[in-house]
């Protein structure tokens, strides 16, 4: 059985700063043109992301590494996508994708990144009925986008790892993906990216 190794809360909130700084985070609506007097709206590309502090949780394995539903699992198709969509070609390698799944079996928190793009805020509760797809961004007007991600999992040497990132940016607007990230002196750089949904 595989044996992630969970990224550090500093690494986390660097690895949450390189992916907003590197991927084109593309939101809903562009804001209209100011009325008469009024100041101009920020652009599309300012507006901040809102970044949610839980993470999602993946499904767990059985013995044999295959997924399988649970009850308590919040997201089903999460870990069948990560790890059964694509086959170990060395792009993204199986056993980096099992062990994000493994890391992500029950849901945590990330750490505040403290980036001026990113208002950092605590998901509603499971409890609370969602409105509509739009409804983590309805406090936040201004904002482009809602980022949900998992807690990266780092490769044995430390100088690579593996990111789950969940984008809502609208009605029918939202994309799960995968981001490999190396390690670049005192940063990170995302060096490949496989998308498992778009809708």
């Amino acid at each position: 059985m595989p044996r992630p190794l969970p990224v550090s809360d500093s690494e986390q909130a660097a690895i949450v700063r390189a992916l907003l700084d590197q991927i084109e985070i593309v939101g809903g609506d562009v804001p209209p043109p100011p009325a008469p007097g009024e100041a101009a709206k920020p652009r599309i590309d300012d507006r901040p992301v809102v970044l949610s502090r839980d993470t999602p949780a993946a499904c767990r394995f059985r013995e044999d590494l295959l997924p399988r539903r649970d009850a308590g699992c919040a997201t089903p198709p999460l870990a069948t996508s990560i790890v059964s969509l694509y086959r170990d070609d060395g792009f993204m390698p199986l056993k980096l994708r099992r062990e994000l799944v493994l890391a992500n079996q029950t849901p945590s928190q990330n750490p505040d990144p403290r980036d001026p793009g990113i208002v950092y805020r605590r998901e509603a509760t499971s409890g609370q009925r969602k409105e509509s797809s739009l409804w983590p961004l309805r406090d936040y007007p201004n904002a482009k986008a809602w980022l949900m991600v998992a807690r990266a999992v780092r490769t044995a040497d430390g100088t690579g790892a593996l990111i789950y990132a969940q984008i809502e940016c609208g009605l029918q607007c939202s994309q799960g993906q995968l981001y490999q990230l190396q390690r670049r002196g005192d940063g990170w750089i995302v060096v490949a990216t496989q998308v498992l949904f778009v809708s």
